[in-house]
């Protein structure tokens, strides 16, 4: 039996100077797969890559925003399996967060329909299932970080 390719996906919590309480998300546009749902910016990890250049090339494919901060790696989740083109991958989601400055601006919008901060408490649905995931992780930490 072959073992399932793995691929792997960088996932960033954004956090705004300006905004210290909120984090960006973006909803998938109509014509995408999981169309209208909401997650973090972020995407595929290009062959060879480190992970931090992947998130810092995602947020300015996404949202041409600049990490102004540490980019830190709060955690990773691995078996989720995803049937592509090219047959099934087991998709290994790294998470990070950073923080930038700058208003976000939708570069990709035939990707995205709506880039917009909220709060933890006000989070739009549906989310995809592992921003949940994300937040669940660094909940944690910062609620640790403030104590």
């Amino acid at each position: 039996m072959s073992e399932i390719p793995k691929f792997h996906v960088v996932n960033v919590i954004v956090r705004d100077k300006e905004r210290p309480d909120e984090i960006l998300l973006l909803r998938r546009a109509p014509a995408e797969s999981m169309a209208g749902t909401w997650g973090l910016p972020g995407g595929g990890v290009e062959p060879g890559e480190d992970l931090v250049d992947a998130v810092r090339r995602e947020l300015l494919e996404e949202t041409a925003l600049l990490a102004v901060g540490d980019i830190s790696n709060i955690g990773v989740t691995y078996g989720r399996i995803y049937n592509g083109s090219q047959g099934p991958v087991e998709l290994v989601l790294h998470f990070f967060t950073t923080e930038v400055e700058g208003q976000p601006v939708n570069v990709e919008p035939e990707a995205h329909d709506i880039l917009e901060y909220f709060t933890i408490g006000s989070l739009p649905e549906p989310l995809m299932p592992f921003v949940v995931e994300a937040l669940e992780i660094v909940m944690p930490k910062q609620r640790m970080m403030a104590s």
